[in-house]
C-alpha cells in the first residue's frame, strides 16, 4: 500500500495483472482493487499505463557490461 502511495505520488502508475480467480478475490475482500489498479492480463496492464517500456525477458537478456553474461544463450542467463 505505502508503495502504491508512494509511486501515486510521483506520477508512477501502479497496476497489478492478475488474471486468476485465486489472486484476484483475496485483493478484492481487502479492499485493495479501490487502491490498486487490477488488470487481468499483463497486455491489459501494459496498456493501461501507457504502454511503457518492454522489460527484458530474462530468458534472451543479454547483460554486455563487463562481467555480465554476454555469452549466455537462451534459458542461461
Amino acid at each position: 500500500m505505502a508503495a502504491a502511495s508512494r509511486a501515486r505520488e510521483a506520477g508512477v502508475p501502479c497496476v497489478i495483472a492478475a488474471g486468476q480467480r485465486a489472486v484476484v478475490r483475496p485483493i478484492r475482500l481487502l479492499g485493495l482493487d479501490r487502491v490498486l489498479r487490477l488488470c487481468p492480463a499483463v497486455a491489459d496492464a501494459r496498456e493501461a499505463v501507457g504502454e511503457g517500456p518492454a522489460v527484458p525477458d530474462p530468458r534472451t537478456y543479454t547483460d554486455t557490461r563487463p562481467g555480465g553474461n554476454e555469452h549466455a544463450g537462451p534459458g542461461e542467463a
